[in-house]
């Protein structure tokens, strides 16, 4: 099932399944032109630990708007564990739906 995927209002890309394994979903990845704003927040828990302020403030904004997954049946999935390197993504088992 496809997902678009949303940073509070604001539609940042779709993704579509490629299947998956050991508790991870693989999805290819098509971002929308708002997702280069939002790229190093979902590279990895790495990019983290760098002092940058600009990216600080786009994690801000993810954590108080809220990262959604909407299907084009209407499902959601509410802040997942969502990782994004290039086409390829990835959202971690463990998030909420």
């Amino acid at each position: 099932m496809p997902w678009d995927v949303f940073v509070g209002a604001t539609k940042i890309g779709r993704l579509t399944e490629r299947g998956g394994d050991q508790g991870e979903e693989r999805y290819h990845f098509r971002p929308a032109e708002s997702f280069d704003r939002y790229a190093a927040a979902f590279a990895g828990i790495e990019i983290w630990e760098v002092d940058d302020d600009d990216l600080d403030a786009v994690i801000d904004e993810i954590a108080v708007d809220g990262l959604f997954l909407v299907a084009d049946d209407g499902s959601e999935i509410v802040d997942p564990d969502l990782r994004i390197n290039g086409s390829d993504a990835w959202i971690q088992s463990n998030s909420s739906t």
